[in-house]
């Protein structure tokens, strides 16, 4: 339906998970199968072999309609990239479209700490859409790209993951917050659940639950820690 649910998505990667990005058609909710895909970079070999490792890299973007191209420091997406604190990395992005299936009007670099670049088209422009610059990275940080066109068709890459000091790369002021939403929706199931009867399935219910409260609480201390 075009649109894809980067909020809950970037909620996450400044969380530290590694997420690629993958698609595919909900059919018969949808159109056709096909119309939104997972296109995958296996470099000179082209077999199935090659498309299942690069998706396991990550090294992916999903589209229904435009491709996007990106790279920085010549690396794809899903690539973990060290760096060092203080240095700057080359980041170039390319978002094609085609006139009978639509042409792109927006090009957006985005990180943890929301847009970093964004590019709208001009009527000299042709069938794409390209910026380059140099990205200052001060500490470990995760990047993507996505391109629209003027018909709504998307696509979106896989984060590339910089990382400075060898630190992970959550959103150390961020990602708090994102983890006192998580613990809210943890609260309210675990309401849900003693509202029910005290059987095996809800006993193993709470303790999934108290589980991922003890993972949220060891990560919130230490993004709290490394804020400070």
């Amino acid at each position: 339906f075009n649109t894809i649910n980067t909020l809950d998505y970037y909620d996450y990667l400044n969380l530290g998970f590694p997420l690629t990005a993958a698609a595919g058609s909900d059919v018969p909710w949808g159109s056709t199968i096909g119309e939104v895909r997972t296109f995958v970079h296996t470099g000179p070999k082209f077999d199935v072999d090659a498309w299942f490792a690069g998706l396991k890299a990550g090294h992916t973007f999903v589209s229904n309609g435009p491709v996007i191209e990106a790279t920085v420091e010549g690396k794809l997406p899903g690539d973990r990239i060290t760096i060092a604190k203080g240095a700057k990395a080359k980041v170039s992005v390319r978002g094609t479209g085609h006139r009978r299936v639509g042409l792109p009007v927006r090009l957006t670099v985005a990180g943890s700490d929301g847009i970093l670049k964004e590019r709208e088209r001009k009527p000299s422009d042709g069938d794409s859409l390209a910026v380059e610059f140099e990205l200052p990275v001060e500490r470990s940080q995760w990047l993507v790209a996505s391109v629209v066109c003027d018909n709504g068709a998307m696509a979106h890459t896989s984060p590339f993951y910089l990382i400075v000091d060898g630190r992970p790369f959550w959103h150390p002021t961020r990602g708090p917050e994102v983890i006192r939403k998580q613990l809210q929706v943890i609260d309210k199931i675990r309401e849900e659940i003693d509202k029910g009867p005290d059987d095996e399935r809800a006993r193993g219910v709470r303790a999934r639950l108290e589980k991922a409260r003890r993972f949220y609480d060891d990560l919130a201390s230490e993004m709290i820690g490394a804020s400070k």
